[in-house]
This record gives C-alpha cells, structure tokens and sequence, in this order.
C-alpha cells in the first residue's frame, strides 16, 4: 500500500506523511513552478495518483511541455490516466472522471465556478472518492495541487472556512494537498488566515524556499499526536556612557538585550499563566492582573515572527509599563540608537505608555513619536480596563520625505555616527495610507481577540479561586465544628428538620 513517509520532492520539505495539508505563497509564475514541478514529479515516479488544478497564470498546454522538461515521459503518464491536469475553470469539478482533454473552458460560466468553489461537502467527498478510486487502481493514494480561487472578496470567510475543513479531512486519507496562493491576491489578514489553516506554508525569501510552520498546528501536535491515516477509507458525505556608535554591536547586545540583530524580541522562556493571586474575586474592587498574565507571549511572537516573514509588517506588543511582550520587525534606527540612548529611550517610552493613552477599543491613534516618526496605537482593553497596546512603527508614508537636516541634528544631539543613524534611517519602511488601514484593520481583529481570551481566562481564573477559597472555608467550618464536638462536655446529635 506503500510507505507511511512520502517524498515530497522539494528540498526544504523533505519527507512527508499521508494527510499533509500545506500551502505555496508564490509571486511569479516562476515561483510557482520552482515548487510543483518537482511535487509532481516525484509523485509520479513514487505511484501516486496527481491532480493538478491549475493557476490562471498557465494554460494546460503551457503546464505539459514544462513537466515535459523536468519528465521526459510526462504524455506515458497522461496516456495511462496516472496525472489529470484541470484548467483553472474546473476548480472543483463535478465529473469525477473528467480528464484534460474532455474540458473546455467554455463549458463552465463564472456562476457555475463560484458555485461548485464553496459547495465544500460535495467537493470534499469528490476528493475522498479520488482516493478510494486511486488505492483501487493499485496506486499508493493521491497527490493534490491546487491554486486557491474565490471569486468575490465577500466569499473570502466561507473559502477559508472550507480550507479549515479540507485540513482536518485530509488528515485521515491516503492524501497529500499542497494550495497555492499569489501573494499579489492576498491583503496582510488573509496572508493570516491562510498561514493558520494549513499545517506549513513556503515562502520565497530573496530566492530560497523556507518553511514556516502553523502556531496553531504546532501547539495542537504538541497537545495531542497525528493520528495515522486511513488505509481505505469512506468517503464523508509562526547605559553606557560612550554612544559613537562605531562599537555599535556591543552597545546593542549590552544596553537592549530583549531584541537580536533584525529587530525580533528575544524570547525569556517564561511561559503563559494567570496567577490566582493576581486575579481579584468578586468582592474585591482593585484589579491586579498585567498584560503578561493573560498573553501567551511565546504563541503570539511565533504567529508574528511568521507573518513579518511575509508582509514585512513590524509589530510591537507593549503593556502600559512600557514592558515589551511581542516584537518583531523593529528598525536599526530603533533597536541600535533611539532605544540605546537614555535620553532618546526616554522619548520611546513615553509614546508608548502616554501619547497612546485615550484610545477606545476597536479604533486606533496615529501620531508622531518625540524621535519623529510615525507610530499608531490600538488598545487590548480586558474586563474594561485598558492594560496594553498593538503597535505599527516606526515608519513613513509613501511620497513622504523625511526631514533629514532635523535627524542629523538628532545624531549630533545624541552622539550617534551620524553616516549610520541616516542609513538607518533610509531603511525604514514606507506605507501606503491603504496598507496601514489594512495592518491596522487587522492590528485592531487581533487585540480585540486578545481581549476577549484574556477577559475569559479571568473568569476562569476568578471561578476557580472563589471555588478554591469556598472549599478552604468549608474545610475550616468543618474543623471548628469538630474541635467543638470532640471538646464538649455536652451530648450533640444530630436529627433531621422536617418541615411543619
């Protein structure tokens, strides 16, 4: 039936088991082929049954004389029926046996694509039914790539509501599914969502393929292992005093230690936990409870250490103290110079703890920091009371140019290498208004998420500890009431009350 581990034909992969669900994000036509080329191949030549949906960005023919390259047999292995390639029309066919060459793109209207994309029960079930057809033509089970597709921005919800579903299937069939999404086709909180739904997803950074795991699936292996796949089954209908900067690289392990050389927050190791002492019960008044009690930091920075992987979208997670939770993405000119010096720190702590004050849940606040760029605040509001912040900085508006005469007066001010603090300054990363409006649409989801979590873990926190201090209260009750019979010189019995 054939082996458990699966080559998967690309190097960053490796070995894969039955059930693997994982997702391309692709910019060129290049890129895309770069990945698949090789999963089919080595499909093809480990007897696995390959369906190719294909992308609009290549037509059937164009696919065939590609594979052809890297397989020189590729028409042996159209002819035997071992590959179907479907135009990207047919994204979830209808005819479970409908090969290339029977499809036209004619035959199907935009209605009918749209119709066939979300109809998920039946879609899921044609795929099952791959599977049985292929293990009984002798094949070890089925190989799938598809280009995700959904016609409208509103179908966006259902779409990925129907990859969820697709993961959690796949999982117990003789099926390995790679999605491929253009990242020219995806905002910030789509790149998210689709990094969320999938086990693993690859990403080209500056021309090499890396692996980024789900937060999500890696905390739910770690809590519950895979189980193994289906052999047959049925179908179901991530203070010094010298500040010249030519030792800058001492200076900033020394003085700013929480974040390493590209700006990522080094993480403590400490892990999540609501402490019972600093949860009030409800006849307490006072609230005592931080940002850090209720924010598991480590999940969080993975989740964020991905996405900047993706969207370059720095990030910054900070309690009211000025504490840093989550970080990632923060310029050099932050991390090696406004944060090293007191003064200049100064400045970065009061706009994180002050100037972002006054901010209501589900908005946010854009000004300029006391080191003169832009930083925007949302707030993480939990059991009405405001404890932390998301924040995007620092960065300039796209066509906004910096005032370059202030910050050398800043560097000399400072005693900043000034040639230094002006590169770094170049590097910081320009927006356009609309890509802040989404980061920040989706800066403003994830806080009013970690609100919600946060208020919920408190009651969780409060019920136990009430229930804690009631059983403690009966428990001395019940020694009083012992001490004081066993000590009696009197005859107590007890009777039962009976109403009159």
């Amino acid at each position: 039936m054939g082996d458990k581990m699966r080559k998967s034909g690309i190097d960053v992969v490796g070995e894969i088991p039955w059930g693997t669900h994982f997702c391309q994000l692709y910019r060129t036509k290049n890129d895309l082929l770069d990945v698949l080329i090789p999963y089919f191949k080595s499909g093809l030549e480990n007897n696995e049954f390959c369906i190719w949906v294909m992308p609009q960005v290549l037509e059937a023919e164009e696919a065939k004389e590609v594979l052809k390259k890297a397989i020189p047999d590729i028409y042996a292995y159209l002819e035997k029926g071992q590959l179907e390639i479907i135009p990207c029309t047919h994204r979830y066919v209808k005819d479970d046996d409908v090969k290339d060459d029977d499809v036209k793109d004619d035959d199907v209207k935009d209605d009918d694509v749209k119709d066939d994309v979300f109809d998920s029960e039946s879609a899921l079930s044609r795929w099952v039914k791959k599977v049985n057809q292929a293990l009984a033509g002798g094949y070890d089970g089925v190989r799938l790539g598809g280009n995700a597709f959904w016609p409208e921005k509103s179908d966006w919800n259902n779409f990925i509501a129907n990859e969820e579903k697709t993961d959690r299937t796949i999982r117990n069939y003789r099926m390995i599914s790679l999605c491929t999404y253009s990242l020219n086709s995806l905002e910030a909180t789509g790149i998210i969502d689709v990094l969320a739904k999938h086990q693993f997803s690859l990403v080209n950074m500056d021309g090499t393929w890396e692996r980024i795991e789900s937060t999500r699936h890696k905390m739910g292996e770690e809590a519950a292992p895979q189980a193994a796949p289906q052999a047959v089954p049925q179908a179901d209908s991530q203070n010094t005093k010298s500040w010249e900067h030519d030792n800058v690289e001492q200076v900033h392990e020394k003085v700013y230690p929480e974040f390493d050389r590209d700006g990522v927050l080094r993480q403590s190791g400490k892990g999540p936990g609501l402490k019972l002492e600093s949860i009030p019960s409800s006849t307490q008044e006072k609230v005592n409870f931080e940002l850090a009690d209720i924010v598991d930091s480590r999940a969080v920075q993975s989740l964020m250490d991905d996405f900047y992987k993706l969207a370059h979208v720095p990030i910054g997670i900070i309690d009211l103290n000025g504490n840093v939770l989550v970080g990632v993405g923060w310029q050099d000119i932050c991390t090696r110079f406004h944060r090293v010096h007191p003064e200049a720190c100064m400045y970065c702590v009061e706009s994180d703890t002050k100037l972002s004050t006054g901010v209501s849940p589900g908005e946010f606040k854009m000004y300029r920091c006391k080191n003169n760029m832009w930083d925007i605040a949302t707030p993480i509001i939990v059991g009405g009371r405001h404890i932390g912040n998301i924040f995007l900085g620092q960065f300039f508006f796209e066509g906004e140019i910096p005032d370059y005469e202030l910050f050398r007066v800043q560097a000399r001010k400072y005693g900043f290498n000034e040639k230094e603090y002006i590169a770094a300054l170049e590097k910081v990363p320009r927006f356009s208004r609309e890509t802040v409006n989404t980061i920040m649409s989706f800066f403003m989801k994830l806080a009013n998420m970690l609100s919600q979590l946060g208020y919920s873990n408190i009651r969780l926190t409060r019920s136990l500890k009430e229930r804690e201090e009631l059983v403690d209260a009966l428990r001395k009750s019940e020694e009083r009431f012992r001490t004081l019979a066993e000590n009696s010189p009197d005859l107590i019995s007890r009777y039962p009350t009976f109403g009159s």
